[in-house]
């Protein structure tokens, strides 16, 4: 086929216009894999270049016709490369008809040629769509843009006009322009009256809300721009564009704290980067460093006595490495022990060994510091850290269990937040939460290279009962995911675990709370169903009365309800077997580290 001549550029156009008809409709606008960039660039400036009237002479010559299709493969293959002066020359042929599923990118280009500053070009295609299609509000914010650069203010006026209050709630963008409109040409007045028209804020775009918050500051209005962030502050959020104007409704520690707060009020704020990073930098502004040393008292474990295995002086810091937490008081010494004995047993020799912490009233120190004293000099085995629990005077009725009879919940079940909370100070990378009610039947050691994709914490859901229901009801959980507290996984280099926990520590110690399941709700209420879900083989949970078979691949199984299958109450199912057999293990271990003396029965 004839060629034509570009700069000394000869392209073959049938076999272009093939291509473009054959691999790529008007919506679609890759490149070929098999061109090069310069070979893309090329075509696009030959394009560019082009007469319209000479390419089509020779389609013309060549065919002996032209017809629509023919301009609509040529404005196809221009959107393709990008030629947009070319598209602005083509719309003016006589024989173009717009394309219906063209026009949304025609739109972009002419767009395009304004933030380039290519007046003519961009004029003839804003002319050309203005007449053609007055029914689309995109067009019409185009008009306006081009308005706007060029500084055309009356026509601008004329064209605000005829916008109804319907248009601007169909394509927000136009409030945006008003506004910015309205403020240039210093008509306060009409613009707040403007943006006080849009009631209903919390269906407002985060770049219309900004625009409003823009407005309020200018205007020395800064009380009602913060009252925009409750919802400016949500998962659209820009950090990169947006935080500027932010920051300058922060002026102390009291509307620093506000922001903060309402971040952290987002269902699931941790999964997204800019309310992450937002968070942030608000904490790490002068007033509120200041604000924060030392922590509050209620929240930090003071006078915190840490000891590892290898001598009596106090741990001041972890070689970031990971832990596995034990929270233990007097009446589960012996089922704790059988727990950690079942770690240290299934935990393969070649593998990175966790510490084992163990979060522990005063009473109990000394003993689970002579058992860490005994197994330190076992190369087998890791080193421990005891923690000396310190926690704040809890009510007396988060003991009582509201779900189960008269039982009794002792108030070392809530030091597994504290601890997690003493231990993210000591740059470990990961914590394993273990409750003392469980066996360990694999190693647990892998859990730690699992991928938490993006949470900070991995729990196994809940089961489905009545009063899980009414506990994700209570707690507002609207996707309706409620984990067991079990076993946790925490990854402490996730910015948002610290907060997390520091969210649940206030639950407990506000009386107001209503906590079912106690420090297990107080987590579920902070986390709002956002957790990483972990595979049911890390917490298998057995029930009184259960049959099971262990040989399977199940790595914790955990027994919930009571009676324990180590108390006298229990009957029944598989529990006390599966309980006996691993206690005899853990028997048999003690003889083996040499401590057969001390007495494993909880008496003193």
């Amino acid at each position: 086929m004839q060629v034509f001549n570009s700069q000394g550029a000869a392209l073959d156009l049938q076999r272009f216009l093939d291509i473009t008809e054959r691999n790529y409709r008007i919506y679609d606008r890759g490149r070929l894999a098999s061109l090069s960039e310069f070979e893309t660039y090329v075509i696009k400036a030959a394009l560019n270049d082009a007469s319209v009237e000479v390419i089509v002479s020779i389609l013309d010559k060549s065919f002996g016709y032209v017809n629509g299709r023919t301009l609509k493969s040529l404005l196809s293959m221009s959107l393709l490369y990008g030629a947009d002066t070319f598209i602005a020359r083509i719309i003016a042929h006589p024989l173009f008809e717009l394309p219906i599923d063209c026009i949304e990118s025609i739109v972009d280009v002419a767009s395009a040629l304004i933030d380039k500053s290519d007046i003519e070009h961009a004029t003839l295609l804003v002319d050309y769509l203005s007449r053609a299609v007055t029914y689309k509000l995109s067009v019409k914010m185009l008009e306006l843009k081009l308005c706007l650069y060029v500084g055309d203010r009356e026509k601008a006026e004329n064209l605000f006009s005829t916008i109804s209050e319907q248009d601007y709630l169909m394509q927000l963008a136009l409030a945006e322009m008003r506004i910015d409109f309205l403020c240039e040409n210093k008509r306060v007045v009409e613009a707040r009256g403007f943006i006080e028209s849009f009631t209903k804020s919390s269906f407002l775009p985060s770049s219309l809300l900004e625009k409003m918050a823009q407005f309020y500051i200018l205007n020395n209005e800064l009380v009602k721009a913060r009252d925009l962030l409750q919802y400016w502050l949500r998962s659209d959020f820009s950090y990169y564009s947006q935080f500027q104007t932010l920051l300058r409704l922060v002026d102390g520690v009291v509307s620093a704290k506000s922001v903060i707060g309402i971040i952290e009020s987002i269902d699931g704020w941790f999964r997204y980067p800019d309310l992450i990073a937002c968070r942030e930098a608000i904490s790490l502004l002068p007033c509120i460093r200041e604000e924060n040393q030392p922590k509050n008292e209620n929240l930090v474990l003071a006078k915190t006595v840490v000891f590892d295995n290898k001598s009596s002086c106090p741990k001041a810091i972890a070689d970031k490495k990971n832990v596995i937490l034990f929270c233990v008081d007097k009446s589960y010494r012996v089922p704790a022990l059988v727990a950690i004995l079942g770690v240290i047993r299934e935990m393969h020799p070649d593998s990175e060994k966790p510490d084992i912490a163990l979060f522990l009233p005063e009473s109990e120190m000394q003993f689970w510091k002579d058992i860490s004293d005994r197994l330190s000099v076992f190369s087998e085995c890791p080193e421990f850290v005891l923690i000396h629990e310190n926690m704040p005077a809890i009510q007396k009725s988060r003991e009582q269990y509201r779900h189960l009879c008269n039982r009794q919940l002792t108030t070392i079940a809530y030091g597994r937040l504290f601890a997690v909370q003493e231990l993210s100070f000591r740059e470990y990378n990961k914590i394993l939460y273990l409750d003392s009610d469980i066996v360990v039947l694999n190693d647990v050691v892998p859990m730690f290279s699992m991928h938490q994709l993006g949470y900070p914490i991995s729990a196994t859901i809940e089961r489905p009962v009545d009063k899980v229901g009414q506990a994700v009801q209570i707690h507002n959980i609207v996707n309706k995911k409620y984990f067991n507290s079990g076993v946790m996984l925490f990854d402490l280099k996730h910015p948002a675990t610290l907060t997390i926990i520091e969210k649940a520590i206030e639950y407990v110690l506000d009386p107001e709370v209503d906590l079912i399941f106690h420090d297990q709700c107080a987590i579920n209420k902070a986390v709002k169903g956002h957790f990483h879900p972990l595979p049911e083989k890390y917490n298998s949970f057995f029930f009184p009365g259960s049959v099971s078979n262990t040989a399977t691949e199940k790595v914790i199984l955990h027994f919930l309800d009571s009676p324990k299958p180590w108390e006298i109450a229990h009957r029944g199912g598989s529990s006390v077997a599966i309980w006996k057999l691993q206690w005899l293990r853990a028997k048999a271990d003690c003889e083996r580290f040499g401590f057969t003396t001390l007495k494993l029965t909880g008496e003193d």
